[in-house]
């Protein structure tokens, strides 16, 4: 729980291989192999940049889940209104575990 980068993601490959060995699914296996090697070109800072990225794109996202939650209250649309309530709660917690990934890089990047 303490990984980040590109360390966290070689170690959820890695562990992604051995369920893959456990259930033997040769063609999950040799696709997680090719993805293990690939992430030994990754820079931290490239994946820092991804979660900012993706930051920004669930803020819009929840923006837009706002306006339409109020034109659903407008319209008094109760199945819309669950829906985009529940969109909002989802989009709120993808927001907190990307914040809290991008805190695991703390100072170590620029």
């Amino acid at each position: 729980s303490e990984l980040y980068g590109c360390e966290k993601k070689s170690c959820e490959i890695k562990r992604k291989i051995e369920v893959a060995k456990d259930i033997e699914n040769e063609h999950m296996y040799k696709g997680l192999k090719i993805a293990l090697k690939e992430v030994s070109r990754c820079k931290d800072e490239d994946v820092y940049k991804e979660i900012i990225d993706d930051i920004h794109e669930v803020k819009e996202d929840l923006l837009e889940y706002h306006n339409d939650l109020k034109e659903a209250q407008d319209g008094v649309d109760f199945y819309k209104i669950d829906k985009y309530k529940e969109k909002i709660n989802e989009g709120e917690e993808e927001l907190k575990s990307l914040q809290i990934e991008l805190s695991k890089f703390n100072v170590r990047l620029p």
